[in-house]
């Protein structure tokens, strides 16, 4: 056993987190447990060993049976104490001293916190900066953030130039960072089972790179720059990771999970839905309010987030409307005048207050 924890504590050594560190405290203990417990067993052992020396050589037969049985109920007697502490050892295990527990949750908690992060600086002009605003302010994934967490980021942007047909990122590579186009155009191309097509096209405002370091994947296409002086803005994966990533993954799986239940995107794969996730914006509607109005063009549809609406359509001209549907959270509406390029075939109303995406 403690040759096991020496090699444990041995392999330990070397750069921990902090939850590497707890366990190697753990180690620790058991192996201080356990020399210590050796010891009082030696020292146990030695002493014992010495009495039965003296007593062999002053007393007889008689005495010595009689010593034997009192060695009988010592080492009995032993055994039992030792194995009352061995049992000592689960709690030792289970339930180290408090104090180790607490620091090591404090510094994990004080590593997390924004206040103690130390974000990247890297000057620009302000210009630039104002550039770089207008256009995250544009982008689902960076719309939400406050004032000073939009600073951090924009001060920590790195500008980054391409000529035509560099890859800025490559299928199946580790990404380290998003980027947003400042100017210039570039192209995302996939290649499946040998065969490369081209899924998008990227102008100013548009940003990519936010997959692999939402869900710590390989980057999913090849994005190439169709011309030269292509100016993009490199956010670092870290900087991301404490300022972003936490309430964009929230947002963005509330939003993949809504828009698998739509049928009609059923073909969709991973970077496309992303690409959709990414169009969305959420409206609200107050209680009477009508989201849509029979008659009207199409140009959007409805996912109803929280809150009742009900649709009612004119069958004739002149005539009441007549309730035909109602929709509640999870339902989606408005899709059949985007995908038959008609108008609006009925109206709906919102029953309660209700926000929609």
């Amino acid at each position: 056993m403690l040759h096991f924890l020496e090699k444990q504590i041995g392999k330990a050594t070397k750069k921990l987190s902090v939850d590497e560190s707890m366990i190697l405290d753990e180690l620790r203990i058991q192996y201080e447990y356990f020399v210590k417990k050796v010891d009082r067993l030696e020292e146990r052992k030695r002493k014992h060993e010495k009495e039965e020396e003296d007593n062999e050589d002053e007393e007889g037969e008689e005495e010595e049976d009689e010593h034997e049985h009192e060695e009988h109920e010592t080492v009995s007697s032993d055994e039992d104490e030792d194995e009352d502490e061995i049992e000592d050892l689960p709690d030792v295990i289970k339930a180290p001293p408090k104090f180790r527990k607490s620091v090591s949750a404090e510094a994990y908690g004080l590593y997390n916190k924004k206040g103690y992060f130390n974000a990247r600086t890297i000057d620009k002009e302000e210009k630039t900066k104002e550039d770089i605003k207008e256009r995250l302010l544009k982008s689902f994934m960076f719309a939400s953030l406050d004032e000073r967490d939009l600073e951090i980021v924009i001060n920590a942007m790195e500008i980054k130039i391409f000529n035509r047909d560099d890859n800025v990122i490559e299928q199946n590579d580790d990404g380290d960072e998003l980027f947003v186009v400042g100017e210039g155009k570039l192209q995302c191309y996939r290649t499946e089972k040998h065969e490369t097509n081209l899924i998008r096209s990227y102008s100013p405002g548009d940003y990519f790179g936010e997959l692999a370091l939402l869900y710590n994947a390989p980057r999913a296409a090849t994005i190439k720059a169709i011309k030269n002086n292509v100016v993009l803005y490199s956010l670092d994966r870290l900087t991301f990771n404490h300022i972003v990533k936490d309430s964009t993954i929230k947002r963005r799986d509330k939003y993949e999970e809504m828009l698998r239940k739509v049928k009609v995107l059923d073909s969709l794969d991973s970077v496309e839905r992303g690409k959709l996730i990414d169009a969305v914006s959420e409206h609200s509607f107050k209680e009477g309010e009508k989201i849509i109005k029979q008659g009207d063009p199409g140009y959007r549809f409805y996912f109803i987030m929280e809150g009742k609406a009900s649709a009612t359509k004119i069958v004739k001209q002149g005539d009441d409307p007549i309730h035909v549907m109602d929709y509640a959270q999870g339902d989606y509406f408005g899709e059949v005048a985007l995908i038959k390029n008609q108008p609006r075939a009925a109206s709906i109303i919102a029953e309660t207050n209700v926000t929609t995406l």
